[in-house]
């Protein structure tokens, strides 16, 4: 079946005309990437107009609408906006995100073949760069980024699997022209790596990581990261055996395996966590230990976890595994044969793979590191049974209902811990230079690890810039998110991550919260539950307030994250604001009505509740 439009590439309309005005194509590609779904009037505005339309936008829009109904078929007028009315199959970004979501199905289900094929048929609608044609900036960083990144994600994906079927040599061509294109992508050249070494050319694999290591010292100024390093390590280690698998590695020998990623060299603070993990680390526990990490994004569990795991000092093997939105099944077959589980023999239903893993870990004493999880259930199937055992799990949810487990919530780092991580990424010499800019930066960035990795990053790549010049940067709010990026880190794509993960209504809560200023706000100002979002780390409980009600805060970068999104997708604030404002005018006035004097003069006032209207017969 053939796509009838297509925004993987430029514009197309298959069997019609094309729109020729730029305003008409980003109108049209705005449709498009809701089909079927409403497009309120605002969010039109905003996108065809790049965030600044003018007076006369709506009146406008329609004109475009009316010209866009001529040469497109579906466009319908629906309260508040407008929708195309398609199948989303026949627009060819929507029938991409189904193929891989298809294909990654069908490799957690072990069909290796089947979903190497629907990924290549996924790859095969891309005709060039998302939205080549149509001139919105909006559109491109709210969809097009997101697109790009997928289509990257699903191509290395598609890769490990061919490795796994043993066509390393067939794609070494296509990975040089994936890393030439993509010389930050660190999992590129992990993928070309294993490709040179499964097709016997060694020591071009060993150029490939000397090749990497060296564009990410000069570009970012920072060490290979942990899958990078590990697939260098199976390079120098080969045996001979021809690789047969691109993630983990295989124990030999009756060896202690050890998995974890390299500590960061620049690893500062957090005394108190460390000290809370050694203290729980099982001596001669009867039970296993299992330990949850969580906090808001970018507050460095991952890098917390491992430097424990890599300074505890337990006997036995010592595992690691990235969970993110993998599920269970497909990180079993990661562990087990981890742990020396021949490939044939590793069964193929899910149930089974756990049986087979709680056998394998009974008598062991592991050290398992669990990064990134999502929720409970993905959690519980990897845990180890053997007494002694240590799980390290890191999550943005404090994952409540994970039994037997203790959990320690991460927060910022503290002025002089948040000072010195920034020293250790720009250099002690620049921070002692500008003391007070550096607090300014530590400030703006919230003391949050990841934006002050970061910002530190951009220092060392940047020798002519000064502190107070990044400070200047940071200082606008509206360009805020855009200064924390390098390379593939950037803080907002650390809370897309938290974002996108949300169903739609905690999606448009989160959005109306960006519609305001406060640090910190009770739910009833709202009307809704906030503890989903506290449960994806998006916000923190700061307890009871005087009315006893318990109230929450964010982090100021979430906050501004927030903002932009409902800018994006809603228009702006001042809807969400009228609307709030109206529930607690009438809230007032129904509270004020509750409240009448016990008797004239007397000063004492009674609660007298609305009374309920009687049930209609």
């Amino acid at each position: 079946m053939s796509v009838r439009f297509g925004v993987l590439g430029p514009l197309r309309v298959e069997g019609g005309r094309t729109p020729g005005p730029a305003k008409h194509r980003t109108l049209l590609a705005a449709l498009l990437l809701a089909a079927g779904e409403q497009v309120p009037v605002g969010r039109l505005m905003s996108v065809v107009w790049d965030d600044r339309p003018p007076a006369t936008a709506e009146s406008v829009l329609r004109v475009y609408v009316s010209a866009l109904r001529k040469v497109v078929d579906g466009i319908r007028t629906v309260p508040g906006g407008y929708l195309l009315d398609v199948a989303r199959d026949d627009v060819d970004c929507h029938r991409f995100e189904r193929l891989v979501a298809e294909a990654r199905r069908a490799r957690a289900a072990g069909e290796v073949a089947r979903a190497a094929d629907g990924f290549r048929a996924a790859q095969a609608l891309w005709r060039g760069r998302a939205l080549a044609d149509v001139e919105s900036s909006v559109l491109r960083r709210t969809h097009g980024v997101p697109l790009e990144e997928l289509r990257l994600t699903a191509l290395e994906e598609r890769v490990e699997l061919d490795l796994r079927l043993g066509r390393g040599a067939e794609m070494v061509g296509e990975l040089r022209a994936l890393v030439a294109a993509h010389p930050l992508r660190e999992r590129a050249w992990v993928r070309l790596i294993e490709a040179l070494h499964q097709a016997g050319r060694r020591s071009e694999a060993l150029g490939a990581y000397q090749d990497a290591r060296r564009t990410l010292v000069e570009e970012l100024g920072l060490e290979p990261g942990a899958e990078l390093t590990a697939a260098h390590r199976r390079v120098l280690h080969d045996d001979g055996t021809p690789l047969q698998r691109t993630d983990g590695i295989r124990p030999g020998g009756g060896q202690v395996v050890s998995e974890l990623p390299p500590d960061i060299s620049d690893f500062v603070g957090r005394r108190a966590v460390l000290g809370w993990i050694a203290g729980l680390v099982p001596e001669h526990a009867s039970a296993p230990v299992h330990l949850v990490l969580h906090g808001p994004p970018g507050c460095g569990k991952s890098a917390v976890a491992v430097h424990a795991a890599t300074t505890i000092e337990l006997s036995g093997d010592r595992l690691y595994a990235p969970l993110g939105a993998r599920p269970p099944g497909a990180v079993l077959e990661d562990l087990l044969r981890s742990l020396g589980c021949p490939d044939g023999a590793v069964p193929s239903a899910l149930a089974d793979r756990v049986r087979l893993y709680r056998s394998m870990t009974a008598r062991r004493r592991l050290l398992v590191v669990l990064d990134d999880a999502a929720d409970e259930a993905q959690v519980r199937p990897l845990l180890p049974t053997g007494p002694g055992s240590l799980t390290l799990v890191t999550s943005r949810s404090p994952l409540a209902g994970l039994e037997a487990a203790r959990a320690y919530e991460l927060g910022l780092l503290d002025r002089d811990e948040a000072v010195a991580m920034l020293a250790e990424v720009a250099g002690h010499d620049r921070v002692r230079a500008e003391p007070g800019a550096a607090l300014r930066i530590v400030a703006l960035c919230g003391h949050l690890p990841l934006a002050l990795r970061i910002a530190g990053s951009r220092l060392a790549r940047k020798p002519g810039w000064t502190l107070d010049h990044l400070a200047g940067r940071l200082g606008d709010e509206r360009r805020r998110l855009d200064e924390l990026s390098a390379g593939d880190l950037a803080v907002r794509g650390s809370l897309a991550l938290g974002y996108r993960g949300l169903p739609d209504p905690e999606r448009r809560l989160l959005r109306r919260l960006g519609a305001l200023s406060a640090p910190d706000f009770a739910p009833w100002a709202l009307g809704a539950d906030l503890e989903p979002l506290a449960e994806a780390g998006l916000l923190q409980s700061r307890g009871l307030d005087e009315a006893g009600q318990e109230r929450y805060g964010w982090h100021d970068l979430t906050r501004l994250y927030a903002a932009e999104r409902l800018a994006e997708e809603d228009g702006g604030p001042a809807g969400v604001l009228a609307a709030m404002a109206g529930e607690i005018l009438e809230r007032t006035r129904q509270a004020r009505a509750s409240l009448l004097p016990a008797e004239p003069g007397t000063g004492r006032t009674e609660i007298h509740p609305p009374t309920p209207a009687p049930p209609h017969d």
